[in-house]
């Protein structure tokens, strides 16, 4: 590649820019992860293993609100059995709820991705679909009870399911009430990898100094 005249790619000036840029401390949580505390959100956490807000207490470090999803989300190099999810959200979301007030965000890679948590999820903290439709949903599946057993005693886990969801203020339990998701996004124009991770460029004495 021919370098453009001017530009120097290589120069002393380049440390001293790389000095103005501030480092940000990564810390390695004992369950897997890591947590980068950062000026605008507090903790982000890459990583999600069982367990994994232990670690950022017994650390004494916030637990944060914003994780990062890892694009494999089940790692099976890692725990003594099959292996260890790494998008363990559930805990995380109830304590930043109940206990920080404030909804977690998960970061995610795609659509696919949020659409699975989301399936998962709403089961997990509504209960199935079948039993929360708006239209027609079913009090209980028939399959699940003997045929001798009693009618009178099947429970309305329809009514059952939606008196749970229904929060101190009146207002109903959704999803989007613990999460909100957000996506990486793809570069604007080939230029901003280009320069991604680069010093901000100096000028001294008319020559243009970057890397």
């Amino acid at each position: 590649l021919s370098q453009p005249e001017g530009v120097v790619f290589d120069h002393p000036s380049i440390d001293k820019a790389y000095e103005n840029i501030p480092l940000l401390d990564m810390i390695e949580l004992p369950r897997g992860g890591f947590s980068v505390e950062t000026q605008a959100v507090g903790h982000v956490q890459f990583g999600i293993p069982p367990e994994t807000i232990k670690d950022s207490m017994r650390l004494g470090i916030a637990v944060p609100s914003v994780y990062i999803v890892p694009v494999d989300r089940f790692c099976r190099e890692m725990g003594p059995a099959l292996g260890v999810n790494l998008a363990e959200f559930e805990f995380p979301a109830y304590f930043n709820f109940f206990v920080q007030r404030k909804r977690c965000t998960l970061i995610v890679d795609s659509v696919d991705a949020e659409r699975n948590i989301r399936r998962v999820f709403s089961e997990t903290l509504l209960g199935p679909a079948q039993f929360r439709h708006e239209e027609n949903p079913l009090t209980h599946e028939d399959e699940d009870f003997a045929p001798d057993f009693p009618r009178e005693a099947i429970p309305d886990f329809q009514k059952e399911l939606k008196h749970f969801r229904i929060m101190p203020n009146g207002s109903e339990l959704v999803l989007e009430t613990l999460l909100k998701f957000c996506h990486f996004e793809s570069a604007p124009d080939s230029n901003f990898r280009d320069n991604l991770g680069a010093p901000p460029v100096l000028e001294e004495e008319g020559v243009e100094v970057r890397v």
